[in-house]
């Protein structure tokens, strides 16, 4: 009688602690969903050799003005960085500007600058951009993304792109999906 006295508590502890695990994992799952969903996040890795003076993300209308300039960061090689990056952006408060972009200027130390120019973004923003650096088969890239929502959709910001980096001629071309 003693051993099925036991093996009952022990069969409610476990079915106690296994419910409890349960709902710390299921909290979990909203606290990461809650994150992604919120947005206006700004992610860059540098997985370079080369230190990075500057890489500054702007948002920028059709003709080129400047709108908003989220941020201006420096990074050594093989450094990450993320952050918030602030309010929502509108295309610019002004209704005669149908369109905007990201624009990324970077500098590799001792290079000059490069102005990479992607996106079509004709609504509020308030997704999160990554952009992420990496050579491969001895080109510098340059990956860039906005995306938006929990699973940070391009569809409504055309920015899902890879870039080689052409540091001699302060330039850049889109590179070829593999």
């Amino acid at each position: 009688m003693s051993n099925k006295v036991n093996e009952r508590k022990f069969n409610k502890t476990l079915a106690a602690l296994a419910i409890g695990l349960g709902v710390v994992f299921l909290l979990l799952i909203v606290f990461i969903i809650l994150d992604s969903v919120s947005g206006g996040k700004i992610y860059i890795d540098n997985e370079t050799d080369k230190n990075i003076s500057m890489v500054r993300i702007t948002f920028e209308d059709y003709d080129g003005n400047l709108m908003d300039n989220l941020s201006e960061n420096s990074l050594k090689a093989h450094e990450s960085t993320s952050f918030k990056y602030g309010d929502p952006v509108l295309y610019g408060g002004d209704p005669s500007k149908d369109f905007y972009g990201i624009a990324v200027y970077v500098q590799f130390e001792g290079e000059e600058e490069i102005k990479i120019e992607d996106g079509l973004i004709s609504s509020r923003f308030d997704g999160n951009i990554r952009l992420r650096f990496y050579e491969e088969d001895g080109d510098l890239h340059m990956y860039a993304k906005a995306g938006l929502g929990l699973f940070e959709s391009t569809a409504a910001t055309d920015i899902n792109t890879d870039f080689i980096l052409l540091l001699d001629e302060a330039d850049y071309e889109i590179a070829d999906f593999k």
